[in-house]
């Protein structure tokens, strides 16, 4: 899965002293799945037109945000599982190639209004740049996260 990972870290000898801490952890643990949540949603308006232009909607079907713990850890990951999701995140290079076609006798194509046919088609190296939006949508959706663990910690003080 192409992506990037968060963690957050509520050390279970502080949420076991007593019953405050564990508010804490709760209303954090809440705060972060929201978190995620809202970067996936995020994500997904970005590949729809800001950062890329939306074409087939198979990147964007694909964005998934998954939150689940590794011990005391609670891990947020963001990501996508389509093959080019991490060019565009990330940028890179695609070195020259040759493409032939797979389920056809030739390639067809639309070059200046007019349709080609050809066996197969040179495509040189393209650097493709970096396009953010996986990144882009978790520190947009970084302000309000913490606005929430504010509001939780207010809340437990309060109490």
């Amino acid at each position: 899965m192409a992506g990037v990972m968060m963690h957050l870290e509520v050390p279970r000898a502080f949420t076991d002293v007593h019953r405050v801490p564990r508010q804490v952890a709760k209303g954090a643990e809440s705060a972060f799945r929201a978190y995620m949540g809202r970067a996936e949603a995020r994500a997904k308006r970005l590949v729809s037109g800001p950062v890329l232009k939306r074409r087939s909607g198979k990147l964007h079907r694909s964005i998934r945000a998954t939150v689940f713990r590794q011990g005391s850890v609670l891990v947020g990951r963001l990501g996508s599982d389509v093959i080019y999701a991490a060019i565009h995140e990330f940028g890179g290079t695609i070195p020259a190639h040759i493409v032939r076609p797979r389920r056809a006798r030739v390639l067809r194509f639309v070059v200046n209004g007019k349709v080609v046919y050809a066996a197969f088609a040179r495509i040189p190296t393209i650097r493709m740049p970096e396009r953010p939006y996986l990144r882009r949508a978790l520190r947009e959706e970084l302000p309000a996260f913490l606005a929430d663990l504010e509001a939780v910690l207010r809340q437990v003080a309060a109490a």
